[in-house]
């Protein structure tokens, strides 16, 4: 079995460029494998990556996800390439399809089967990185090519999925899938339904690591309150048997099942290791709600605990 791979997120919406540059630091001083960043709308992850890595702190970086519906293919496409040429480094590039409604509201019409429409996009974009794609005449979204740029780094485009026929059609189609608060029998029951020659899986998991004057369950509570409300999520819980009646009764379960990575550093790496026997590639550790609730620092401190931890494949209580 292929060794799974661990990363990182810059915790919550990027607001300046100091907490992207020490995230960096971060990932290259440690085992981190990427930094990954998700969607923010206070400053746009990627101009803020290129901004930081003109200042000499670059690193592999993951985009799990991007909006889709904020910009067009080619433009998607010219964005990613130039974040890897600037900085050097090979980009993974996620888009995710987004609520109807802030589809209508930047782009003047929902999407029709989104689903399709999503992995449609991914496609197009990396149709722009090569010259030889042949049109795709069906498909609601195509793109010509990128005018060639000589020694780009590598780039791969994924998508974000929840719910299980994207899921599945993912790994079939994309470079990788990337899922947020996925349980791991949910991950291996679609693993186990998919062909050996699959797609990367990344799979993004809240990070609650236990520490004195800490409420594990507030924490839990910060990361997921919002998205176990949303359809998509609601829906895989329920497929996983981990969407209770009460939200409080759902984050228990999901701080209980480890989908919710949570504890002393010896229950993190046990959790660890289940996502990795269920056969995910990489887990990206998510320490926003730490963030937000202490401080940026602390989160920063968890990350490299875990991290650290995970490398010895040992992890002790404090």
């Amino acid at each position: 079995m292929i060794q799974m791979q661990l990363s990182i997120t810059v915790p919550g919406q990027i607001n300046e460029a100091g907490a992207v540059r020490s995230t960096v630091s971060l990932v290259n001083k440690s085992p981190a494998a990427r930094l990954w960043i998700g969607q923010s709308f206070l400053l746009d992850g990627m101009q803020t990556l290129a901004y930081v890595a003109g200042t000499g702190a670059s690193c592999p970086v993951g985009v799990g996800v991007s909006l889709a519906a904020m910009r067009s293919p080619y433009e998607s496409a010219l964005q990613v390439r130039t974040l890897a040429a600037l900085s050097g480094q090979p980009v993974s590039a996620g888009f995710g399809a987004a609520q109807p409604g802030f589809v209508r509201a930047v782009s003047g019409e929902e999407w029709s089967a989104p689903g399709q429409a999503l992995l449609d996009y991914a496609a197009a974009v990396k149709d722009a990185f090569d010259p030889s794609a042949q049109p795709r005449d069906s498909a609601r979204f195509t793109s010509p090519a990128l005018p060639p740029l000589a020694d780009a780094p590598a780039i791969e485009v994924g998508v974000g999925a929840v719910r299980p026929w994207l899921f599945s059609r993912g790994l079939q189609q994309a470079d990788f899938v990337a899922t947020w608060l996925a349980p791991s029998h949910y991950v291996a029951t679609q693993l186990e339904q998919t062909s050996a020659s699959r797609a990367r899986l990344v799979c993004i998991a809240p990070l609650a690591v236990s520490r004195i004057g800490r409420s594990i369950m507030v924490i839990a509570r910060e990361a997921v309150g919002h998205h176990i409300r949303q359809p998509h999520y609601a829906e895989m819980l329920s497929h996983s048997g981990l969407l209770r009646e009460s939200e409080e009764s759902t984050v228990k379960s999901l701080l209980d099942s480890g989908t919710v990575l949570n504890g002393h550093l010896a229950s993190v790496i046990d959790q660890l290791r289940t996502l990795e026997t269920a056969g995910v590639d990489e887990v990206v550790l998510d320490a926003t709600a730490v963030r937000s609730l202490r401080s940026h620092d602390e989160a920063l401190d968890d990350y490299e605990a875990v991290l650290n931890a995970w490398s010895n494949r040992k992890g002790s209580p404090e």
